[in-house]
């Protein structure tokens, strides 16, 4: 299934890999310098096997996406 993680960006779900606070990562000096300016923008960090997409999508809403995507295929 894929996951819409805002503007027009949507992503498979099962080659992602991680979902992080962007704002949690800027606490850290060593992540706030691989973070540009206008990454620390956004609200949420997505890592996938293909790569990193960035959303302005907080990081609860993403949750409840891929909770919603999973439970699907129980059905």
């Amino acid at each position: 299934m894929f996951l819409h993680i805002g503007e027009n960006q949507i992503v498979k779900s099962k080659d992602i890999v991680g979902v992080f606070n962007v704002n949690i990562l800027k606490n850290s000096d060593i992540n706030n310098k691989i973070l540009s300016k206008e990454e620390e923008k956004e609200k949420t960090l997505i890592i996938t096997e293909n790569g990193k997409y960035f959303s302005n999508v907080s990081i609860s809403t993403i949750r409840k996406r891929l909770l919603f995507v999973k439970d699907s295929f129980k059905a």
